[in-house]
């Protein structure tokens, strides 16, 4: 089967996360999306196995376009870098783990302002009600918010888009 067309992303919608389960790998399952389009869905029991990608031509296809892929560049926590050939499960993890990472950062930003110091390190406030921080990063009070915590960027007062952007740098 070749890849009649150009795949420009893959996605996760739905994403169901069982911390319990998750021994060597995260224990998910989740709907596949390419290019915006539902295609499929994909789970990992946890165990330290594959991630499983339905149906089989989802995944035919996810491998075909794998292959046309660059070779990715991973760091591990010890700061060693390594890359690998990407495949259809390494396009589906890290979608998955990009659906995490915006969650995430959607819950901080709620109640906290967090931002990039003058050492370049992301910081974070503490906790605070919503509206006071919504007063805190609005264009008003921003200089000053800026000025009292040291921030060079307030991810708060970014697009959510750059914020998650900027996040995932750190």
């Amino acid at each position: 089967m070749a890849v009649q067309q150009v795949v420009k992303s893959v996605t996760v919608k739905n994403l169901k996360v069982c911390e319990y389960m998750s021994e060597e790998t995260l224990c998910f399952t989740a709907t596949v999306y390419v290019d915006g389009k539902r295609r499929g869905t994909a789970e990992n029991r946890g165990h330290g196995g594959c991630t499983d990608i339905h149906p089989f031509e989802l995944m035919q296809e996810l491998i075909e376009y794998a292959a046309t892929l660059p070779e990715t560049q991973a760091t591990l926590s010890g700061g060693k870098s390594f890359e690998y050939a990407q495949t259809c499960e390494s396009l589906v993890d890290d979608a998955v783990q990009a659906a995490l990472r915006e969650k995430d950062l959607k819950r901080i930003l709620r109640n906290r302002i967090l931002f990039v110091d003058v050492n370049g390190d992301l910081m974070q406030s503490k906790t605070f009600p919503p509206k006071s921080v919504a007063r805190w990063v609005s264009p008003e009070h921003l200089a000053k918010t800026t000025a009292t915590v040291g921030a060079v960027k307030v991810l708060n007062a970014m697009p959510f888009a750059e914020a998650l952007v900027e996040y995932a740098k750190h």
